[in-house]
């Protein structure tokens, strides 16, 4: 296992680029839904509210960096998380996410507090 603390710049790169995919709320509900199991697009779409195309490059966004994978069938994609990592993952980011000092993200309208997290500007 890689020392965590000094990564080489390709892992450090990957780390980046992974974080980078789930800082968006629609992406981390996505992976939230896919963590109980597989889903179609249709499915994730009624499920966080968002457009099919919306979805759609949501979607690809985290097959890119590896986080999904999917399979079709007929006309319709399906997608499901690429490996066990996915939960570990949201667990990881709830628990910092919960010591996370209160803060306003003026970029994305989000109120983050220890406790609480509101949609205010979407």
């Amino acid at each position: 296992m890689n020392n965590i603390m000094a990564p080489n710049p390709f892992e450090t790169v990957r780390m980046v680029m992974v974080l980078k995919a789930v800082a968006d709320p629609t992406r981390l509900r996505l992976l939230r839904a896919l963590s109980q199991g597989e889903r179609s697009v249709g499915q994730l779409a009624e499920l966080v509210g968002s457009p099919w195309a919306a979805v759609s490059q949501h979607l690809a966004r985290l097959r890119a960096v590896g986080l999904v994978a999917s399979r079709r069938d007929g006309t319709r994609m399906f997608y499901r998380t690429a490996d066990g990592h996915v939960p570990a993952l949201l667990e990881e980011a709830a628990l910092a996410g919960r010591w996370a000092p209160a803060a306003q993200d003026r970029n994305a309208g989000h109120l983050v507090r220890r406790d609480v997290c509101t949609d205010t500007g979407h």
